[in-house]
């Protein structure tokens, strides 16, 4: 018998550990995937998505005493929404809805939509929406909406429901 010749149970448990260090290189090999960002709604009982990376995003404003957010997203050029949340305290994690506006500042949500050559936007005579920010830091908004918008040229009305966004914050 060969003295290098080695049994079939030794050279299966010399194989094990070199699987295991081949197999466990590859896990770590692989990039982690990238953040995907979105608004997606239902308008009217159609579920409308905006997923295009470049056009999505929010930004902040403080002015005075006046503090705003304002998330926003595009499909192509000739579909678009703005969800604005006004406040005259920091905006942060919570719940917001309707729409005051009292001298020179504003409080609550505003809605803007854009739907090929048609503008809808909140009422401001009867402000229905709502808001809920459930994650807000320096790079990311996350966050739940619905309301109603009205078209400008007319009286008609586009109802908003199961909102939700995740977008990046881009000041």
């Amino acid at each position: 018998m060969d003295k290098l010749a080695l049994c079939p149970f030794t050279r299966f448990l010399l194989f094990i550990p070199m699987a295991l260090l081949v197999f466990s290189c590859q896990e770590d090999e692989k990039e982690p995937a990238p953040e995907t960002y979105f608004i997606q709604a239902t308008i009217n009982n159609t579920v409308v998505e905006f997923k295009d990376q470049p056009s999505l995003g929010a930004t902040t404003a403080h002015y005075g005493d006046q503090y705003e957010l304002g998330i926003y997203g595009n499909i192509e050029e000739i579909t678009g929404i703005l969800i604005q949340i006004y406040d005259t305290e920091p905006l942060g994690l919570g719940n917001y809805s309707g729409l005051v506006q009292t001298d020179n500042q504003m409080v609550g949500v505003r809605f803007s939509y854009v739907d090929e050559f048609d503008n809808y936007l909140t009422d401001l005579s009867n402000p229905e929406g709502s808001l809920t920010i459930s994650m807000l830091n320096d790079t990311l908004v996350r966050g739940f909406f619905s309301g109603v918008v009205k078209k400008t040229s007319s009286e008609e009305t586009l109802t908003i429901t199961n909102g939700e966004f995740f977008v990046k914050l881009v000041n």
